[in-house]
């Protein structure tokens, strides 16, 4: 069955390099590892209650920070410049945190929609394209220069 196309002797299978392959085995390894860890806090954590504080300080360092100023230096222009506004203003204005709010949510529409937008008219010089956002009524154009 050499010639069969179906035969596993003819079947290439793409790899990443050496090194790679070594460094992803390198992080299997951490992860269960981790994961054995965290199911032995989990089951001391009940066989010990009086150790809570440090079984949480320790699981949740290896959380992602759900801080907005932290998630804000990861995002994309327009959206972390947003972000950042809303943060700066702080509990005492409620108001002015939801306008920027709603600032920050027109960023993400935007920076989401320029891709598609410039796909649907490529070739052109110079492209408008207009799309509703619901909760104002408001008509924006999105402008752009096609390449």
């Amino acid at each position: 069955m050499r010639g069969d196309p179906a035969s596993p002797d003819d079947l290439l299978v793409a790899l990443p390099d050496l090194s790679v392959q070594r460094e992803m085995a390198r992080a299997v390894r951490a992860l269960v590892a981790a994961r054995r860890h965290l199911v032995d806090s989990r089951r001391e954590l009940w066989n010990d209650p009086q150790r809570r504080s440090d079984i949480y300080r320790e699981a949740s360092s290896l959380i992602p920070s759900a801080d907005l100023a932290q998630w804000a230096t990861s995002l994309p222009f327009p959206m972390a410049s947003a972000l950042w506004a809303y943060e700066s203003k702080g509990d005492s204005n409620p108001h002015a945190r939801r306008d920027q709010m709603f600032h920050f949510r027109e960023a993400t529409i935007q920076f989401h929609v320029w891709p598609e937008a410039r796909a649907a008219a490529p070739g052109t010089l110079f492209t408008e394209h207009v799309f509703d956002l619901e909760d104002r009524g408001d008509r924006v154009p999105v402008r752009h220069v096609a390449r």
